[in-house]
Parts: structure tokens; C-alpha cells; sequence
């Protein structure tokens, strides 16, 4: 009598809990099932979706072709069309030879650095910069002459070490310069640099280094091409980029044999450039 009674109080129990349930969608605590098969994969699916053990990361990235066996195609949203950019010059403030450029200049690898100097010979030998690196090494630069202004552009590729350099100009050893300071950082947001309109091969292609993308990551690159008047039409995706810990790299694209001759460019995704990042011509 006693077990039928707590067998009836059992039923009532789980009744009640039933009623709870079906107005509450919460569980009863009564004779749950386990989780099928199919939630037990979408859940192990889950924990593996931030994985990355396949990138590398660093060197040199290739996206020549179509995309050889074994290649990771670039994938997702990209433009359906892209137009040639218009590097525009920034206004540029002259600096007096035999003075100082005041307060140190802050450059982002990538970016680009235009200086202009007055006061130098306009008929004499050309105005040289040179940059004295962390590294203790000296790089050596050329500038122009505009009938008005030397002027000096300086870009920070991926081989020119992050640090302070100090920086001087002038046309000769022992006349007047100009001396200042220039401190090289990391990017901070993702940034394209176009470093030569060559494939690494030496064939049609181009060239270019990555910067201020998160630390070994997958970056998807797309061509377009060839372009008609001033717009590049989508081709196909490339091979994605891949950049270090840093979040750095460099990657080439090589012509395809089958590509019809004329201009072609490539944008990439986490998106660096609002047009074509870089362009290159096959003939």
C-alpha cells in the first residue's frame, strides 16, 4: 500500500511537471531523453570552428593561375566591380636645409612618407636622405627635383625594420642638411602595399605585402581583369593569402596562360582598399 502511494504521489509529481513543460518549453527532470546524435555532432561542429591549424603563416604566398589541386580558393562576398585607384599626393610642408624637422614622425608599415626640403642647390648635385636604423644599418635615398622642391618619398615596406631612425639629407658630406627622426610601427589596420608588377617569377603578375591583419589569419584575394576603359569586371578568386603572427606577409599572383592580354587587379578581403589594391599588365 505504501509503494502504490508513493508511485501515485510519483505520477502526480511528473503530471504536474508535464503541464510546466509544455507552458514553459522547460524541461520536466522525468525521464529526459539524451541528446540525439545529430545535436552531439552540431555541438563537437562548434568547437571546432575557430580552428586554424593549417595556416603557416610568414613567407610567401602564391596565387598564380587558377588555382592548382590543393590550393585554398578564396571564398565570400566580393565586388562585382572595381575601379583603377588615384593615388592622390598630400600636401607637403618644405623643410629648410641646415634646420631640423622639429617632432618625430610616426610611420605605419605600408603607408608612405612624403617629405619636400628647400634651400639646397637647385643646380647642384641631388639632395640624398639617408636613414641610420635600430639595426645600425644605413639606407640611402634618392629624390627629385619639381623646379621648386627636392622631394623625398619614403615607404615603409616590410624589410624596413620598426623602430626609431634617424634621418638626415643633403647634397654633399660637409654643406647644409636637414636631420630628423623617423619611428616605423606595426599597422593597425589591414593595409595593402603593391612592392612590384612582377610575379615572383619573373612572369606577368605583381607582387605585394600584407600588414595589420590579426595574427595568423587567412586573407581571400580576388582578381579582375582584363579591365574595359577605367573598371576591372571579377575574373575569379585566387588562392588565399596568409599572414604570420604578426600579421604580415607577402604574396605573388602570376598571369594565367589562358587570360586574355590587358590590365588586370586584384582586392582583398578583410578589405584594405576601396578600388583595385594593386594592378598589373599582361601582354
Amino acid at each position: 500500500m505504501r509503494m502504490n502511494r508513493l508511485l501515485l504521489m510519483r505520477a502526480v509529481v511528473c503530471m504536474f511537471a508535464a503541464l510546466a513543460m509544455i507552458t514553459s518549453s522547460a524541461g520536466s527532470g522525468c525521464d529526459e531523453a539524451p541528446p540525439t546524435s545529430s545535436q552531439g555532432a552540431e555541438q563537437g561542429d562548434n568547437s571546432n570552428s575557430n580552428g586554424g591549424g593549417n595556416s603557416n603563416g610568414g613567407g610567401t604566398s602564391n596565387g598564380g593561375g587558377n588555382g592548382s589541386s590543393g590550393e585554398k580558393l578564396s571564398g565570400g562576398k566580393r565586388p562585382g566591380g572595381l575601379f583603377r585607384s588615384s593615388p592622390v599626393s598630400p600636401p607637403c610642408d618644405p623643410v629648410q636645409a641646415g634646420g631640423d624637422i622639429a617632432e618625430k614622425i610616426r610611420l605605419k608599415q605600408l603607408d608612405t612618407l612624403t617629405l619636400c626640403f628647400v634651400g639646397f642647390d637647385e643646380g647642384g648635385p641631388e639632395v640624398e636622405v639617408s636613414l641610420t636604423g635600430p639595426d645600425g644599418v644605413e639606407r640611402t635615398y634618392s629624390t627629385s627635383f619639381d623646379g621648386q622642391n627636392w622631394n623625398f618619398y619614403l615607404v615603409a615596406s616590410l624589410d624596413l625594420p620598426l623602430g626609431d631612425h634617424d634621418l638626415r639629407a643633403a647634397q654633399s658630406s660637409d654643406g647644409p642638411a636637414i636631420t630628423g627622426q623617423v619611428e616605423v610601427v606595426r599597422a593597425t589596420v589591414p593595409t595593402v602595399l603593391q612592392t612590384a608588377d612582377k610575379a615572383a617569377s619573373g612572369g606577368p603578375g605583381l607582387q605585394i605585402e600584407l600588414a595589420g591583419y590579426p595574427p595568423r589569419s587567412e586573407v581571400a584575394v580576388f582578381l579582375y581583369g582584363p579591365a574595359e576603359g577605367a573598371r576591372f569586371e571579377f575574373a575569379r578568386p585566387l588562392p588565399v593569402a596568409e599572414v604570420d603572427e604578426n600579421g604580415e606577409g607577402v604574396y605573388s599572383v602570376e598571369a594565367d596562360s589562358d587570360d586574355a592580354a590587358g590590365d588586370y587587379g586584384i582586392w582583398v578581403r578583410p578589405e584594405a582598399c576601396k578600388e583595385a589594391c594593386a594592378t598589373y599588365v599582361k601582354s
